[in-house]
């Protein structure tokens, strides 16, 4: 397995596959970045206008969230061993390719013309004609898609924590609402449960969590956010290390998951109501002392 921050040439490969790490530390996507002469605000201020434009595009599309979440993936695999900045790509040319291959992938009937228009329109901020769209992006893509491929060391079949969720909710017990008025019309607490926890799943794609940690711990975290951030639910279930263990989930893996959406909801200033903004520091501040102290205990 190569270094993870290593630098590769263009077209470069390993008997006919390229291999890239699988996971990434953190740490390695900041020495990536520094590596190819991009700054650590550059490189958030880089992440967060792709993936805003991701986002966006699939909504406007009305994309299923798995095909967004494919999407996005894409895009975080290819910058990772990529340079931001290339003479090979654009950016809108990779965001691009990214929502066409996710498209493909999982059979989603949009062709590319709607796709280009959405994606130039959206990082032009002028309208383009589907017909130009299509001219500008007609015959690029094909090369950056095989590139799209080789991060992902040609296993299309994509893992999302959506499964895990499900089977996490199902081992909880005493799921309830705390009162009838906070059900709303939903008399289903663990299907509100679900609901609340794979909308915090879908906005982690914004960051790089989904190429750091394994999809049960994305949803593992986003259980052990809801059961701290929902007044209106009580779970009887105690989501502590022996449940996480049981899971297969590392607990410490797990708070740093916490931490880093914690973080991510913090600086989304568009969404300044979100319970978890509002409840978030004290949070924020127990974890971080957790993992100073273990750092200390490390040193």
């Amino acid at each position: 397995m190569p270094d993870a921050t290593q630098l590769h040439i263009w077209g470069e490969q390993l008997d006919g596959t390229f291999v890239t790490p699988f996971y990434y530390t953190q740490a390695d996507l900041q020495q990536h970045a520094r590596l190819t002469g991009v700054s650590e605000a550059d490189e958030a201020e880089a992440v967060r206008r792709a993936t805003t434009t991701v986002s966006r595009v699939s909504r406007r599309l009305k994309l299923p969230g798995k095909t967004y979440a494919i999407a996005s993936t894409l895009l975080h695999r290819f910058y990772a061993v990529w340079p931001r900045k290339s003479p090979r790509y654009t950016e809108e040319e990779m965001i691009c390719a990214c929502i066409d291959l996710a498209c493909k992938l999982q059979e989603t009937p949009i062709r590319l013309p709607q796709i280009s228009h959405h994606v130039l329109s959206e990082m032009r901020g002028e309208k383009l004609t589907e017909e130009e769209a299509r001219t500008e992006m007609e015959y690029k893509l094909s090369p950056h898609q095989q590139k799209l491929l080789e991060s992902l060391q040609f296993n299309v079949d994509i893992v999302h924590p959506f499964r895990a969720l499900t089977c996490f909710v199902t081992l909880l017990e005493g799921v309830t609402f705390t009162s009838s008025e906070s059900s709303g019309n939903d008399n289903y607490p663990k299907k509100y449960l679900y609901g609340f926890c794979s909308g915090m799943v879908l906005d982690t794609y914004r960051i790089t969590l989904c190429i750091q940690y394994p999809p049960h711990v994305i949803a593992m975290a986003s259980l052990y956010l809801a059961k701290k951030l929902l007044d209106h639910i009580s779970i009887s279930t105690v989501i502590d290390a022996s449940f996480m263990a049981r899971c297969e989930c590392d607990w410490k893996n797990v708070e740093d998951v916490a931490l880093q959406i914690l973080e991510m909801y913090a600086t989304n200033r568009t969404n300044a109501e979100h319970p978890l903004i509002l409840k978030a520091k004290p949070i924020m501040d127990k974890l971080l002392d957790r993992r100073r102290r273990r750092s200390l205990t490390a040193q």
